[in-house]
């Protein structure tokens, strides 16, 4: 991490990538997702999403909620994997319910677009709203305006006891 930021040491990214290899290989799930980082951005290795999401399943299986972001990321654009919404929502759900706001952003929109029944829109409802209540990029960016536009008030009814039920949820894991 001192190679990769430059912090006490020169700033040597390719040196960075060969000692989080090392630590990734051990299982070692920051380093796989510093190391799916380094490939997903082509910094100190040769720019390789096929790598990156590589790396990056290693970490989002071991619970890494940035890795699962960046791994459903690329599956939403089949950069690096074969498109997939299904494993994209996947992911970027699991990196949601660890309250990782891009995520829910990408996985409003993902649900949205996908919309393959009600629980859908709903759900899209609610991770919109989420998104943009905790962060205020989200807020700025978010796709609820338009989302909301397609729900009824049963739906919009739905979403937010789906929101309350995460609230929750997340209130009582603090709590532990």
């Amino acid at each position: 991490m001192l190679y990769d930021a430059g912090k006490g040491v020169p700033q040597d990214q390719a040196r960075a990538a060969s000692l989080y290899r090392k630590a990734a290989q051990q299982k070692h799930v920051p380093a796989q997702l510093f190391l799916g980082i380094l490939y997903y951005s082509g910094q100190g290795v040769k720019k390789d999403p096929a790598e990156a999401a590589r790396w990056f399943q290693g970490a989002a299986e071991g619970g890494n909620e940035e890795a699962q972001f960046y791994l459903g990321s690329l599956y939403a654009s089949g950069e690096g994997v074969k498109h997939d919404d299904s494993t994209a929502i996947h992911w970027l759900g699991r990196a949601a319910a660890q309250r990782h706001t891009r995520a829910m952003g990408m996985l409003a929109t993902a649900l949205f677009s996908r919309h393959q029944g009600e629980q859908d829109l709903v759900d899209a409802y609610a991770w919109s709203h989420l998104a943009a209540e905790m962060d205020q990029v989200q807020a700025m960016t978010s796709a609820r305006v338009v989302i909301e536009q397609y729900c009824n008030a049963d739906q919009k009814k739905r979403g937010k006891k789906t929101m309350a039920d995460w609230k929750r949820k997340w209130s009582s894991e603090s709590k532990r």
